[in-house]
Formats: structure tokens, C-alpha cells, sequence
């Protein structure tokens, strides 16, 4: 006999397959087994009952597609900013760092 209230091992979401149209429908539906973007061992009794445990799943997912959409900037930043201290820490000056760069 099958038992809809056993334990899920795994939930797997893969962010490739998530469109704004199945984001909507995950708000909607208790039944979130049936979303193609989430992978569990038991997908058929896969259930979430509450609003709030899919608005968590929702933002999750939002937060992650919003920083996989600035990674390049973040990436030239990070790079911009290391490169920036190293060059203080090794000339110790702002003024001395300008002044090196007009000289050549």
C-alpha cells in the first residue's frame, strides 16, 4: 500500500528549466511533483500544502536566477576590487598610485 504521508528523501530543482509560466503555476498548485523543473524520488505524492513552504521554493528560485543573471558583473567587480587593493597595499597610496600612472 502505498503511503502519500512517507518521507521524501530529495528534492532536486533545476534552475534551467524554470520559466516565468511554471513559476506561476508552482504559486498555484499543492501538487508541486508535477513541475518539470523539480526532481524528487517520489514525484507522484510529491505535495506542498501551504502557501508559504512555495512562496520559499518561489523566492529561492528567483534569488538564484537573479544572481546567475549578475554573475558578470559581480565577477568584474570582485576583480576590479581585488586588483584595486593590491595595487594600494604595494604603492600605499592613492596620490602615489595616481602619480605612478601619469609618470608611466
Amino acid at each position: 500500500m502505498d503511503d502519500p504521508y512517507r518521507e521524501i528523501d530529495y528534492i532536486l530543482f533545476d534552475q534551467e528549466k524554470v520559466g516565468v509560466w511554471e513559476l506561476c503555476l508552482l504559486l498555484l498548485d499543492t501538487h508541486i511533483g508535477d513541475r518539470e523543473f523539480i526532481n524528487s524520488n517520489d514525484d507522484h505524492n510529491l505535495y506542498c500544502e501551504t502557501f508559504r513552504h512555495r512562496l520559499w521554493i518561489f523566492s529561492s528560485i528567483v534569488v538564484i536566477k537573479f544572481l546567475k543573471l549578475i554573475s558578470t558583473t559581480l565577477e568584474f567587480f570582485g576583480n576590479f576590487l581585488e586588483s584595486s587593493w593590491n595595487l594600494w597595499t604595494q604603492y600605499g597610496s592613492f596620490y602615489l598610485i595616481v602619480l605612478n600612472m601619469l609618470r608611466g
